[in-house]
């Protein structure tokens, strides 16, 4: 009986079957990624739903809380330092921030082949600008009160919308417009019946909106 097989060549080898090679790198934090995702979309509604009203919930309530302890810090207790106020809230995030990267519950993609081109055309004047709201927003708890400081931040969309406008990066319909202007007049009324208003208090709060948008 012949060991080789129809052609004469001699028997035939078995297969070769090669070993997965473990993924590294961008490949590895994608598939975690989509994996996360995966779980996320499988979970049932109900839970999401709950999670989201969790989420909205804290976010109202830190949001609250910011404001009155920035207006204790920097108004009642005198210390007259908003960029201190601000960089303390910045720090405390990136360090939370790395803490979750150290042990795998946040996943930092990479930023692509010229990484030193994001930071400093990208990633930097967003950081200046968020600055700048900062520090003015927690300086303007100095000269306004804090209520007063709340009504004048509700005009922010309608002060976004004029800049998108004029910067020609999105067409405003009329509707939208009407409701930016309306925003725009209770902001007006809120500032001529404050009596403890002041120009100065007014050009700070009007710089950390600016900043902001």
């Amino acid at each position: 009986t012949s060991l080789g097989n129809s052609t004469g060549r001699g028997p035939t080898a078995p297969p070769r079957t090669e070993a997965p090679t473990p993924t590294k790198g961008p490949a590895r934090m994608n598939s975690s990624a989509s994996m996360r995702s995966t779980t996320t979309a499988h979970m049932p509604i109900a839970r999401r739903r709950c999670i989201t009203c969790v989420a909205i919930l804290g976010h109202i309530f830190s949001g609250l809380t910011i404001v009155i302890i920035n207006k204790m810090i920097v108004h009642d207790h005198g210390l007259h330092a908003p960029a201190l106020v601000s960089s303390t809230g910045a720090l405390f995030t990136a360090a939370f921030t790395r803490i979750l990267v150290f042990f795998g519950k946040v996943t930092v993609r990479p930023v692509g082949d010229r990484p030193w081109e994001f930071a400093f055309r990208r990633a930097l004047p967003v950081g200046v600008f968020a600055a700048g709201s900062l520090c003015f927003g927690n300086m303007s708890y100095i000269y306004l009160d804090a209520g007063f400081v709340q009504m004048l931040k509700a005009g922010t969309p309608a002060l976004l919308l004029v800049v998108l406008v004029v910067m020609r990066v999105e067409a405003v319909s009329c509707t939208t417009a009407s409701l930016a202007m309306l925003m725009v007049l209770g902001s007006t009324l809120a500032s001529l019946q404050q009596p403890n208003a002041t120009t100065l208090g007014l050009a700070v709060q009007m710089a950390s909106q600016l900043c902001e948008v």
